[in-house]
C-alpha cells in the first residue's frame, strides 16, 4: 500500500513544491525587483527558471499518455480541456483587468488605451503557460491519429516548431514561441508516463542512476554558470536560425536541470512522507491549475502598494520579503479556493475549471 501511496502523491508533492517556485519567482520579478528585466538577471530568478516550467510542463504530459489520449477524440480533448483551463482562464482575466482598472481609478487615473493593452496582454501572454498546455494537449492527440510511429510523427513537428519564425507573428508571435519551448516537456512527459508501469518515475538505485545523476548535476551547473538573459524563452524566443546556441542550451537546462529537482525533490518527499509538511505541499499540488489562475489577480493587488523591496533592503532580506510574499499569495488563494465552495457548483466550475468537490 505504501507504493501506491507514493505513486499517487510524488507527483502531487513535486507540483506543489514547482507552483511555490512559480509564485516565488513571480515575487521577485513584480514585486521585488518590479519588472522584467531586472529580473533576468537575478540569480535566484535565473535558478528557478532553468527547470520550474519544462519540469511542470513534463508533469503536466506524465498522465496525459498516448494510451489515455487515443481513447478520446480530437473535439472531445479540446471540450473538456477547454473547460477545465480556458474557461476559468477567461473569468480569471476579468477579474485581474477589473482589479488593474480599479486601482487606476483609485488613482484617478484614466488610461483606456493603456487598460486594452493590461487586457490583451493578460489574455495572451500573462496565462501563456496555460495556452502551451491546452495546445500540447491538442497537438499531441493529433500526431497520435496519423498512421505514423509516435518516433517519427512527434519529433518531426517539434523539429518544424523550433525552425518557424513565430515570434514574429504580432500579438501571438511570443505565446507560440513558449509553446513550442514547452511541447518537447509535454511529449516527454506523455512517453515517460505511457512507460511508468516497467520504468517508474524515480528509477532503482544503482552505479547507473548516481552516475547519470552527476553528469546531470555537473551539465546543470555549467549551464548556469554561463546563463545569461538569451538563454530565457522570453528574449530567445525559441528562434533557433538566429540564437542556436542559446536556445540548445535553454533546452538542454530544462532537461539535465529537471533531472535533478526531481532527485532532489524525491529525496525531500522520502524525509518528510506523512507529516503535516508533507500533505500540505501534496494538497498545493492538487491545487496548481487554481493557483496559477490566481496569482496574477493577487500580485496586481499586491503590485498596487510601492515596494521596490530590492532597491531599499539588502539582497536576502528582499528575498526573505518575496517568501514572505508568496506565502500570503498561496495561503490567499486557498483561502479564496474554499470560500468559493459555498457558491455552488456551477460558480465554481467557472471560477476554478474543476467541480465542486472537497479541497
Amino acid at each position: 500500500m505504501r507504493v501506491q501511496a507514493e505513486r499517487e502523491d510524488f507527483p502531487d508533492f513535486c507540483k506543489g513544491v514547482l507552483i511555490a517556485l512559480v509564485v516565488f519567482g513571480h515575487a521577485i520579478q513584480y514585486v521585488v525587483l518590479k519588472g522584467q528585466a531586472q529580473a533576468l538577471q537575478d540569480p535566484v530568478f535565473s535558478a528557478i527558471y532553468l527547470f520550474h516550467m519544462p519540469l511542470f510542463m513534463a508533469l503536466s504530459g506524465y498522465f496525459a499518455t498516448p494510451a489515455k489520449l487515443r481513447k478520446v477524440s480530437l473535439p472531445s480533448v479540446a471540450l473538456v480541456r477547454g473547460g477545465q483551463i480556458l474557461r476559468p482562464m477567461m473569468t480569471w482575466v476579468a477579474l485581474t483587468v477589473l482589479a488593474h482598472i480599479a486601482i487606476d481609478l483609485f488613482h484617478q487615473q484614466h488610461n483606456v488605451v493603456g487598460w486594452a493593452k493590461f487586457a490583451a496582454n493578460a489574455l495572451v501572454s500573462s496565462y501563456w503557460f496555460l495556452w502551451a498546455v491546452f495546445g500540447s494537449y491538442l497537438t499531441l492527440r493529433a500526431l497520435l491519429a496519423l498512421p505514423l510511429s509516435p518516433a517519427v510523427s512527434v519529433p518531426v513537428p517539434v523539429l518544424i516548431l523550433a525552425l518557424l519564425p513565430l515570434h514574429r507573428l504580432p500579438l501571438v508571435g511570443g505565446t507560440l514561441a513558449d509553446f513550442a519551448f514547452m511541447f518537447p516537456f509535454f511529449c516527454a512527459g506523455s512517453f515517460l508516463g505511457g512507460r511508468r508501469k516497467q520504468r517508474p518515475m524515480i528509477g532503482v538505485n544503482g552505479p547507473a542512476r548516481y552516475g547519470a545523476l552527476a553528469a546531470c548535476a555537473a551539465a546543470t551547473v555549467t549551464l548556469y554558470l554561463r546563463w545569461t538573459p538569451e538563454n530565457y524563452v522570453y528574449v530567445n524566443r525559441m528562434d533557433l536560425i538566429h540564437q542556436p546556441g542559446a536556445v540548445i542550451a535553454m533546452l538542454a537546462a530544462g532537461v539535465v536541470a529537471s533531472v535533478i529537482v526531481i532527485a532532489l525533490t524525491h529525496a525531500l518527499y522520502t524525509g518528510i512522507r506523512g507529516s503535516w509538511i508533507a500533505a500540505r505541499v501534496v494538497a498545493m499540488g492538487q491545487l496548481t491549475l487554481q493557483i496559477y489562475l490566481a496569482q496574477g489577480f493577487f500580485f496586481v493587488i499586491v503590485g498596487a502598494f510601492p515596494l521596490a523591496l530590492a532597491a531599499r533592503m539588502p539582497y536576502l532580506a528582499a528575498l526573505i520579503a518575496a517568501a514572505a510574499i508568496t506565502l500570503f499569495v498561496l495561503i490567499g488563494i486557498t483561502a479564496v479556493v474554499k470560500f468559493s465552495r459555498a457558491m455552488g457548483n456551477a460558480v465554481f466550475r467557472q471560477v476554478w475549471g474543476m467541480e465542486l468537490r472537497r479541497v
